[in-house]
């Protein structure tokens, strides 16, 4: 989840939502600048995060009960929810499962 605090509470996010927007702003892109394989890279873009479900098990908030953010997430519930993204992906296209792999792999 992406977690922002504004002066009256927060602003979340949601991982599948994140994912949509970036193919969303990735789409307009003109024709010139696309690379190969285009439809395979909106397709992945669109799907990168779909491993990612805030029900699920994990450490979702922070001892003071607000969000966790993104970039506090354990490792442990990293490597389980990108391994879910990759299974998730890898049924539509290989290629896309290598993007989802390099989106993961920092």
């Amino acid at each position: 989840m992406i977690c922002t605090r504004t002066p009256t509470g927060w602003t979340l996010v949601y991982q599948n939502a994140h994912a949509r927007l970036a193919a969303d702003l990735l789409r307009p892109l003109r024709t010139g600048l696309r690379p190969a394989r285009w439809d395979a890279l909106l397709y992945a873009t669109a799907l990168h995060d779909n491993g990612w479900q805030e029900w699920e098990p994990g450490e979702h908030r922070t001892p003071l009960g607000t969000p966790r953010p993104y970039d506090e997430t354990t490792m442990a519930d990293v490597v389980r929810q990108s391994e879910r993204a990759l299974r998730h992906v890898e049924h539509g296209s290989l290629f896309a499962a290598l993007l989802v792999a390099e989106h993961f792999r920092s």
